[in-house]
């Protein structure tokens, strides 16, 4: 195809059904062959991660899959770095 000629809408078409299945079955077969049957899922709010969280929910089972919301992660992960700096630095260090 020529740069110059314009892509056809019909030849951007996906078969999302198989899409869909697809991306489950990947899922399903990486979660299970790394060990694990469930999964935490970032949610940042975006389209992005709900529908990461959505197909493994259909992957793994929705009672297998916590999503956790990324500025809590962040907000925990920030108090934890200040208490272990608190109980590992000095004193005189401490900022």
């Amino acid at each position: 195809m020529e740069t110059s000629q314009r892509t056809n809408r019909a030849d951007l078409k996906l078969n999302t059904k198989i899409v869909r299945d697809l991306l489950v079955r990947f899922i399903k077969d990486q979660t299970l062959n790394a060990g694990f049957t469930k999964a935490v899922i970032g949610i940042s709010g975006g389209v992005d991660s709900a529908v990461s969280a959505t197909l493994a929910a259909e992957a793994l089972g929705k009672e297998n899959v916590l999503g956790v919301m990324i500025h809590i992660v962040r907000v925990i992960l920030r108090v934890l770095k200040m208490r272990s700096l608190s109980f590992k630095q000095p004193a005189f260090d401490r900022k």
